[in-house]
C-alpha cells in the first residue's frame, strides 16, 4: 500500500579507512525505515558521495560534493578512525569540510571517533596527527561519541539516531506548526500574510456638528447629537481579522505576533486589538485577533 511520507536526507561522511562503519550506518538507517517509516510517515535516505554525486569539470572536487549532496542534506553522521582524509584546499579533509558546512547551516551533526585497535605499521602518522588536531578543535565545541568495536558503534548509533530524528521532528513542527493569515470577514477565506486596504477617508478638521449635515455620506444628518468622533470612527474604521492556524494536536499558548502596519496618511493610524480564545478546534483556529484601524 502506498503512503505519503517525509524524507530526511542523511549524509554519511567519513575518510576511506572506515568502510565497514559506512556499511553499518546504511544498515542502521534501513533498519529504522523498516520499523518506523510506515507508522511515522518518515523515510531516512542515506546519502554517500560514491552513490549520489556525478562528475563535474572545472570545479574544486569538494565544492562539487558540497553542491550536489552536502548542502541539501538534513543531517550528517560523521566518523573517524586513524585518517582525516585528503586536504580540500580549505580544510584538513573532505569530511571535516562537510561537517563544518552542515553545522554552519544549523543542521544536526552526529560525530563518532573509533577507538578500535589497528596494526601500527598500517597507520599514517601524518594523517593521525591531523586527526588529533581536529579532535582537539572539536572537543571544545561539540559533544561527540567514541566506540570500541563495530557492534558498539551499531548499538550506539541505533539508539542515538532515534533521538536525533525526534529532535528533527520537534524542530520541524516548531517551524511549520503555526500558520498566520489574514481572513476575509465576509467569506472567512484566508488572504495570506499580506493584506492591503483602500478606502475613501473622511476628514473633519473642526469638531462641529454642522459637518454632519453638509457631508452627503452621513446616513442620519438629522441626528445632531451624533458625535463627530463617533462618526469618523465608524466611517474610517477598518476591521481586519488575523487567523492563527495550528497543525498540532497540542495546545499552544502565549503566541507573540509582530505586525507591520503602514498608512499612506501621516499621523493617521490608530490601532485597537481584541483577542479571543477559540475553543472550536474544528476550525483549527486557536486565536483570533481583531484589528480595528482608524486610517
Amino acid at each position: 500500500m502506498s503512503y505519503e511520507s517525509l524524507v530526511y536526507r542523511i549524509l554519511i561522511a567519513s575518510p576511506s579507512d572506515v568502510d565497514e562503519e559506512r556499511e553499518v550506518v546504511a544498515r542502521v538507517i534501513q533498519d529504522w525505515n523498516d520499523l518506523n517509516s510506515f507508522s511515522k510517515k518518515i523515510v531516512l535516505l542515506p546519502v554517500r558521495w560514491e552513490t549520489h554525486t556525478s562528475p563535474t569539470y572545472g570545479v574544486r572536487p569538494q565544492e562539487t560534493i558540497n553542491r550536489q549532496i552536502v548542502d541539501d542534506c538534513d543531517m550528517l553522521i560523521g566518523f573517524f578512525w586513524t585518517k582525516i582524509g585528503t586536504p580540500t584546499g580549505e580544510e584538513l579533509g573532505g569530511t571535516v569540510e562537510e561537517i563544518k558546512r552542515v553545522a554552519k547551516a544549523g543542521k544536526p551533526v552526529m560525530l563518532y571517533f573509533s577507538k578500535r585497535g589497528k596494526d601500527p605499521s598500517e597507520i599514517d602518522l601524518e594523517q593521525l596527527k591531523s586527526l588529533n588536531k581536529f579532535k582537539e578543535e572539536v572537543y571544545s565545541s561539540a559533544l561527540v561519541e567514541n566506540f570500541n568495536s563495530i557492534v558498539d558503534f551499531r548499538d550506539k548509533l541505533s539508539r542515538q539516531l532515534e533521538m536525533k530524528i525526534r529532535e528533527l521532528q520537534d524542530s520541524r513542527q516548531a517551524q511549520d506548526s503555526i500558520n498566520f493569515s489574514f481572513i476575509d470577514l465576509k467569506s472567512g477565506k484566508e488572504l495570506g500574510e499580506n493584506f492591503k486596504v483602500s478606502m475613501d477617508r473622511v476628514e473633519v478638521k473642526e469638531k462641529h456638528t454642522e459637518h454632519l449635515k453638509i457631508d452627503s455620506r452621513v446616513r442620519y444628518p438629522n441626528r445632531i447629537h451624533y458625535h463627530v468622533d463617533e462618526y469618523l470612527s465608524k466611517r474610517n474604521g477598518v476591521p481586519i481579522l488575523l487567523g492563527i492556524k495550528s497543525k498540532l494536536s497540542r495546545v499552544i499558548s502565549n503566541v507573540n505576533i509582530e505586525l507591520l502596519i503602514e498608512s499612506s496618511e501621516s499621523n493617521a493610524l490608530k490601532l485597537q486589538t481584541k483577542t479571543e480564545e477559540n475553543s472550536q478546534t474544528l476550525f483549527n483556529f486557536i486565536t483570533i485577533i481583531i484589528l480595528q484601524m482608524t486610517l
